[in-house]
């Protein structure tokens, strides 16, 4: 008997941490966006994040006819992301908005910043917090007018269905090995 309850205890304990787990990785809020899997090893239930998603405002990059930190001429059907960092320049990443999901590749610096790389720092974008990398773009061109932490093409931005009233909306995204 006493063995039983030990075991009903135990096992209560890990679904409630569990539980605890999966309700703290689930914020469509935060920056990231983990839909855990539990998998059970022996007497052991862990919880393993199997997705990891960042959920961030998103802007229309436009720029037809101008060419992009990748060496691209943009076309009104070009689908590719811009991130602000430029060690993620050529990546593929999934872009998803509602329930479509895209792979492009990222091919342009930015918005608003260049050296702001928050999917490393396990941050928010500061564009969000009304700031620019490096200070200097600050001073040069002001404050960043929405929080946007990637720029979809055009191409992308129709492809995911985002009607083009919209100036600003939430997407989610993520690396793609594939």
């Amino acid at each position: 008997m006493k063995s039983v309850c030990n075991t009903l205890t135990t096992t209560l304990i890990v679904v409630l941490i569990g539980l605890f787990v999966l309700n703290s990785f689930t914020d469509t809020q935060s920056k990231r966006i983990q839909k855990p899997k539990v998998l059970k090893v022996g007497k052991k239930i862990e919880v393993v994040p199997e997705v990891v998603l960042y959920s961030v405002y998103a802007t229309r990059e436009g720029l037809i006819g101008g060419t992009t930190a990748s060496g691209l001429i943009i076309q009104k059907d070009s689908i590719f992301v811009a991130l602000p960092h430029r060690n993620v320049l050529g990546k593929i990443v999934e872009v998803r908005y509602g329930e479509k999901t895209i792979k492009c590749k990222v091919k342009d610096v930015g918005p608003w910043s260049t050296k702001d790389d928050y999917w490393k720092k396990d941050k928010r974008p500061l564009s969000e917090s009304g700031l620019r990398v490096p200070e200097s773009y600050g001073k040069k061109w002001g404050k960043p007018k929405y929080g946007a932490g990637i720029d979809l093409s055009d191409g992308l931005w129709d492809a995911l269905g985002i009607p083009r009233k919209v100036g600003i909306t939430r997407v989610q995204w993520r690396f793609s090995g594939k």
